[in-house]
């Protein structure tokens, strides 16, 4: 398997960003992924460039995008699937499911 990319966008209310302490919120963004009793979450602030203009004020809510490259989390197997969640500070996405690989023939 290649290189397996998520492209998202975080969502706060003014008061829970200033709460998170940082800027941009990206920064505050954790990643876990699970496969059966695998799973390994971390913070890819340090792999990716986050700008304080990739954030967005629109009425009381702040928003900011990233893009966070997963198979380094995990290998894709024929098996089972993989799901992926974010959260920021005490805020959860939606989880993500990635469906196994089908066998080739």
């Amino acid at each position: 398997g290649g290189a397996v990319w998520i492209d998202g966008v975080a969502q706060l209310g003014i008061e829970d960003a200033a709460a998170l302490g940082v800027t941009p919120i990206q920064k505050a963004l954790v990643v876990t992924v699970s496969s059966g009793l695998a799973y390994r979450s971390w913070n890819p602030a340090g792999e990716q460039a986050l700008f304080v203009d990739d954030q967005e004020r629109q009425g009381a809510a702040i928003r900011g995008t990233f893009s966070v490259e997963l198979s380094k989390a995990f290998s894709r197997s024929h098996g089972e699937g993989v799901y992926v969640m974010f959260s920021v500070g005490k805020f959860l996405s939606n989880i993500v499911f990635l469906p196994p690989l089908q066998a080739t023939k």
